[in-house]
């Protein structure tokens, strides 16, 4: 897998192509993945940053619109990083299932058949579930409640049959690494409080 100043390195290039508040999302999911690590104390917190740090690499590309996950996906593989690329397909899917996301209406027939194919083929794993969590808590200004951040999504982007179930899935993802690390997640992000309420979603 890449290393820290290899992953910051693909991702200033990230932002050469495509410079947009996804680059400081990254780099906060990266910082809050490594956070949630550390206190788990079995997971690798480089590891876990460096996948939060290039889990939307496929907005590289300028051209991406939503359909970065597999962009990303394809980035990755053929630079061999198959975890990574996995990350950069599983991150919107929490409950495996392809129809759960909303916006992704740019990919062709072939390409959602290829997702589902691939999103059967993989098995989640603490890392995965991981940097799903922290994409819910990461917008470009810093760490924010999950369930606001889940409401201004849905806010602006629409809901589909799956909204509910992905919400209690993902405040199920919370719950576990909670249990992990043996306290509330926010008490490791003081400031999340203050910046969901002082921020204008």
């Amino acid at each position: 897998m890449l290393n820290r100043k290899e992953a910051e390195q693909l991702l200033e290039e990230g932002r050469r192509s495509n410079e947009g508040p996804w680059i400081p999302h990254s780099q906060y999911v990266a910082l809050a993945a490594e956070a949630i690590a550390k206190a788990t104390k079995s997971l690798d917190p480089d590891r876990a940053y460096v996948l939060g740090l290039l889990h939307d690499i496929g907005k590289s590309d300028p051209t991406a619109q939503n359909r970065h996950p597999l962009l990303g996906y394809d980035f990755m593989i053929e630079r061999g990083e198959s975890e990574i690329a996995q990350i950069s397909l599983t991150h919107p899917y929490a409950l495996k299932d392809f129809h759960e996301t909303i916006g992704y209406s740019s990919y062709s027939e072939k390409e959602n058949l290829r997702i589902e194919q691939l999103l059967a083929s993989f098995s989640y794993t603490d890392y995965d579930l991981l940097i799903q969590l922290c994409d819910g808590l990461a917008i470009p200004e810093g760490i924010v409640l999950l369930e606001k951040r889940l409401f201004d999504v849905h806010l602006r982007h629409g809901f589909n049959d799956y909204t509910l179930q992905r919400w209690k899935r993902l405040i199920e993802i919370k719950k576990h690494f909670e249990k992990l690390i043996g306290f509330s997640l926010y008490d490791l992000f003081p400031e999340s409080v203050g910046l969901t309420f002082s921020h204008d979603f």
